[in-house]
């Protein structure tokens, strides 16, 4: 499987350099909200693009993996996750997700970075991908947002920078750095990630290995974090296809 051999040679290359990789998957909407579907919709396969590539990564590498499906699902009891007229997860799934990601990269290096999960205060939009999509106009949804009373405020570099331009959040009264390859799930995300890091560089594209040793060599980070959103899945990156560099 090629995944599964690019996996285990990037995770070699960044081994090498002392460096931590974590491979994180950011659920499908209607994953979490299988039974808010219409009954016409249903499972062609037992298993999901999802379930296959966790199960063969968990058997055939030492890849960490953050799978949020299982932990989305048990709060969508307490939560609307995501919201009504967008693809995305709102505040409360982002919180909870950051949460689980930070215990991983905790067993990784103990000590250096503290999971928590964060204060919300209530708040609402009026606005979501969906809605636009078929032109229905605007609707009023929630929209939480997190507090962060006595963390640090994160200094932008460049200063300019656009969220979709590559840039790094600078808190530095933290200890590690990661380079994040990231997708539109992690606008929710950044938040959290910025106050976790003493320097976060967000890179809004899928990983290639140019742009990797460019900004190893720039930010000698701790830790990759590579975010997938399921929905791209099957999918085999086009780095698989070629070579390492030195």
């Amino acid at each position: 499987m090629e995944v599964s051999s690019h996996m285990n040679g990037l995770k070699s290359w960044l081994d090498d350099r002392g460096i931590e990789y974590v491979l994180v998957i950011a659920p499908n909407k209607h994953t979490i909200y299988f039974e808010q579907l219409p009954d016409y919709i249903y499972k062609v396969n037992e298993q999901s693009a999802t379930d296959q590539l966790v199960e063969h990564l968990d058997e055939y590498t030492d890849i960490t993996v953050v799978d949020l499906r299982s932990s989305l699902i048990e709060e969508k009891q307490n939560y609307q996750l995501y919201y009504k007229t967008d693809t995305h997860w709102n505040h409360y799934a982002a919180n909870i997700a950051q949460y689980e990601i930070m215990k991983k990269i905790e067993t990784l290096f103990p000590g250096r970075i503290k999971p928590e999960l964060n204060k919300l205060i209530d708040g609402t939009r009026n606005k979501g991908d969906l809605a636009g999509f078929i032109d229905v106009g605007t609707f009023e949804d929630i929209d939480p947002q997190p507090i962060f009373n006595k963390a640090c405020k994160p200094e932008r570099q460049p200063k300019h920078a656009t969220g979709t331009e590559t840039h790094t959040l600078v808190c530095s009264d933290q200890e590690l750095n990661a380079i994040i390859f990231r997708d539109s799930f992690f606008i929710a995300l950044t938040p959290y990630f910025a106050r976790k890091f003493k320097r976060s560089t967000h890179i809004w594209k899928r990983l290639d290995y140019p742009t990797l040793e460019t900004y190893v060599e720039l930010e000698d980070p701790d830790v990759i974090i590579e975010e997938w959103v399921e929905r791209i899945l099957p999918y085999v990156p086009e780095s698989a296809n070629s070579t390492l560099p030195e």
